[in-house]
């Protein structure tokens, strides 16, 4: 069984951060994984970012939580996938 839980949601104007647990469970064992979605909503649906100050904030906070959670050096010792999309 698959069981998805949303640990912590954080909206901000142009994006959303999600942190996101997944759980494997069978009848002997148990798996849990976490990862990051990061939601750009400030993208319309063909259409190009009007400004580009809130993508480059956007990837700046990709980049700030890549480093604490997912790169080899994090301190958690875990490395914690990170999903990134647009609308």
């Amino acid at each position: 069984m698959l069981i998805v839980r949303l640990v912590d949601e954080k909206q901000f104007d142009q994006y959303v951060i999600r942190h996101i647990q997944l759980m494997f469970e069978s009848i002997d064992d148990k798996i849990v994984h976490e990862a990051y979605q990061f939601h750009f909503t400030g993208w319309k649906d063909f259409a190009v970012p009007e400004q580009e100050l809130p993508i480059l904030l956007f990837i700046q906070k990709v980049r700030h939580y890549y480093e604490k959670y997912c790169s080899s050096s994090s301190s958690s010792g875990q490395r914690t996938p990170i999903i990134v999309h647009c609308r």
